[in-house]
């Protein structure tokens, strides 16, 4: 989508839920100047629980949303505090993040991905608070933990 597109789409869930994002106004990052990348062919939801370990290493399963895109966008949602912790796991530390990055082995990507990041984890804490309005409260967690993200840059 590019970051003026996903900055665009988190603003509107931003308006949706009123006074609660107020916060997250204030942290609203700036679109990087990035060059969109070669479109791939995405898992759409690349969760913890959507992956398997087997004799040759881990499987992504459960490909109900897949889509044509940036790479960068699967990478964020596994990346995704929230995504993490809403599996049960803890958000990943900086030197499981990086080498989660580095395994992926595409530098482009990496380096797209990094620049992009502020604009992700903005979004994503949007949505969980998003979703926190429209009724599931542990969502709110997952706004924290993605703010949190945010802040440490």
């Amino acid at each position: 989508m590019g970051p003026l597109k996903l900055l665009s789409q988190a603003k509107g869930m931003l308006d949706e839920i009123g006074s609660l994002g107020d916060r997250l106004r204030e942290l609203e990052p700036q679109a990087p100047d990035v060059t969109a990348g070669a479109c791939a062919f995405l898992h759409g939801d690349p969760v913890p629980g959507n992956l398997v370990e087997g004799k040759d290493g881990l499987t992504l399963i459960d490909w109900q949303c897949p889509a044509i895109g940036d790479p960068c966008d699967d990478l964020a949602v596994f990346l995704s505090p929230a995504m993490q912790y809403a599996y049960g796991n803890a958000p990943l530390s900086r030197s499981q993040e990086e080498a989660f990055l580095l395994a992926y082995g595409d530098r482009t990507t990496i380096d797209r991905y990094r620049k992009m990041a502020p604009v992700y984890h903005w979004r994503m804490a949007i949505y969980c608070l998003w979703q926190h309005a429209q009724g599931e409260p542990d969502y709110k967690t997952g706004a924290e933990l993605e703010i949190r993200r945010l802040k440490r840059g």
